[in-house]
């Protein structure tokens, strides 16, 4: 199933006047992403450098359309501290980076308070990424008050068009946040990676097993856990 890591960088953990910081700002997207990103059919993985290079590692050029690392942060951009707006950054020379930032950008225009101010750059030098596939975005300055008000009052809003963007990126359909509920295999049955009779096969669930629910789209639902997500019709899940 589609992976994606994700990870806040933080430079200057400065406390702002209503008692927040960028990584505790940060920290709440992330969480608030990781709520719902299962019920997508996304696996994914909040963590620090290490681990998020040993997953890395295990992907190929081969996994491109099925893996993703994206790095959030908050940081002023010049010396003037005069740059505002959200800033995506893909790798030079790597057309599935450059492909999911510009989802991204159109998704985080739509959101903010100055379209204009949504941009795309290459990344010409970055240390913090482990990742081909990655995209870091740099979601505001923190010296700026209207970035910040952006912010605070649209987490889960952000949120959202990121798990949006990933699965337009990932060819999956959207599915709104869904409060996980235990369901009954009716009969033998595969899973699938994506909601159609086409797709590959991922796992199986087992007569009578009890299957946990993430979500539902259409007549399809998601199962699993985080790490073991499929898609199963609806119709082989009773209650």
């Amino acid at each position: 199933m589609p992976k994606v890591c994700l990870k806040s960088i933080v430079y200057d953990d400065k406390n702002f006047p209503d008692g927040g910081s960028e990584k505790y700002y940060l920290d709440l997207i992330l969480k608030e992403i990781a709520s719902c990103i299962n019920s997508n059919g996304i696996s994914y993985i909040i963590s620090n450098q290490e681990k998020i290079e040993t997953s890395s590692s295990e992907h190929t050029k081969k996994d491109e359309n099925d893996f993703a690392e994206i790095n959030f942060e908050m940081h002023s951009l010049n010396e003037s501290n005069e740059t505002q707006g959200v800033t995506i950054f893909f790798n030079e020379g790597v057309p599935e980076s450059k492909r999911l930032s510009e989802i991204i950008s159109q998704n985080m225009k739509e959101l903010h308070y100055e379209p204009s101010m949504v941009k795309i750059l290459h990344n010409t030098s970055d240390g913090n990424s482990s990742s081909d596939f990655s995209v870091k975005i740099n979601l505001g300055n923190p010296l700026s008050e209207s970035d910040l008000e952006w912010i605070r009052d649209n987490i889960e809003e952000i949120s959202q068009k990121m798990i949006m963007s990933l699965d337009e990126y990932f060819a999956l359909p959207f599915v709104a946040c869904f409060n996980p509920i235990e369901g009954i295999a009716i009969k033998d049955e595969s899973l699938r990676k994506r909601p159609t009779l086409n797709s590959e096969v991922v796992g199986s669930v087992e007569a009578n097993s009890k299957v946990n629910i993430l979500g539902q789209w259409e007549d399809w639902y998601i199962v699993g856990s985080n790490n073991e997500l499929g898609y199963i019709p609806t119709k082989f899940i009773g209650y």
